[in-house]
């Protein structure tokens, strides 16, 4: 899946180069962004290594959410007037909790801010004066070095052979996190101000490494959550609040919760 959304995204480029190439472009623009967003989803391991068979059953009765906030700083490349290419650079604060109705074994991973990385672009082409359609794509990645424990460590054991062992602690080495959206979308231009609204598909996987300690011995595991694939309800609105500075706000709802508010300052 992952391959086929960056054949997606390498396509949606193409595209952009060939509508600029198609007409008399006379405003190209540049332009820089800040934004606040934060986003709360499910997700669930789908890979351990190396596997330990009657642990990784307890990992699969998990009911697991994750949870980020981001403050972004975008760099913008407009032309057109309604295609949008941006770099995008945040602080990924990021919350992994997982529940259990096993006894002692739900708990929370947390991190310290840590870099994220990635890009994104709007195309809109109008099909009226006032009425546009297009789509949104996204693509950021981070990886988290400081991760530990937000609440008590889990009380973990396997069997190996029928004969039960104890994990003495548990200490999470490092997290990657990625995520892909593609939203289609329709909007309506009314003076200034542009609502917008549209499905929105995410794909988001997160990788752990953690260490096991068994009876002074170290057992390094590598977790795997996702890729999980969801779908959500995208409102928005754009606001052009003078000729350079433009305003955007957005809520995401059904699978994943998610929003955020930015600003744009174009030279």
């Amino acid at each position: 899946m992952e391959k086929i959304l960056f054949g997606i995204l390498v396509s949606a480029v193409f595209l952009v180069c060939s509508i600029a190439q198609s007409q008399e472009v006379e405003r190209t623009s540049i332009g820089v962004g800040v934004e606040y967003r934060t986003k709360t989803m499910n997700l669930e391991p789908t890979q351990f290594t190396p596997p330990l068979e009657d642990l990784d059953a307890k990992y699969n009765a998990f009911d697991i959410e994750q949870e980020y906030d981001m403050p972004v700083v975008l760099l913008h490349l407009r032309f057109l007037d309604n295609i949008d290419l941006a770099f995008l650079f945040g602080l990924l604060n990021f919350d992994l909790t997982q529940d259990s109705d096993l006894a002692g074994f739900g708990h929370d991973f947390t991190s310290d801010s840590t870099n994220a990385f990635g890009f994104t672009g709007e195309i809109l082409l109008p099909m009226t004066e006032k009425i546009y359609i297009g789509f949104f794509f996204e693509h950021f990645t981070s990886e988290l070095d400081e991760v530990e424990f937000s609440s008590d460590p889990p009380s973990l054991s396997f069997l190996n052979e029928g004969v039960p062992v104890v994990i003495d602690s548990v200490t999470p080495e490092r997290l990657k996190y990625h995520e892909t959206t593609l939203t289609p979308v329709a909007a309506y231009k009314w003076g200034r101000f542009m609502p917008y609204a549209g499905p929105r598909f995410t794909s988001g996987s997160a990788d752990m490494d953690v260490t096991y300690v068994i009876r002074g011995r170290d057992l390094e595991r590598d977790i795997k959550y996702g890729p999980i694939e969801s779908w959500s309800l995208v409102v928005g609105l754009k606001a052009q609040i003078s000729d350079n500075l433009s305003l955007n706000a957005e809520a995401e709802t059904v699978e994943n919760e998610s929003y955020k508010i930015g600003i744009t300052y174009t030279f």
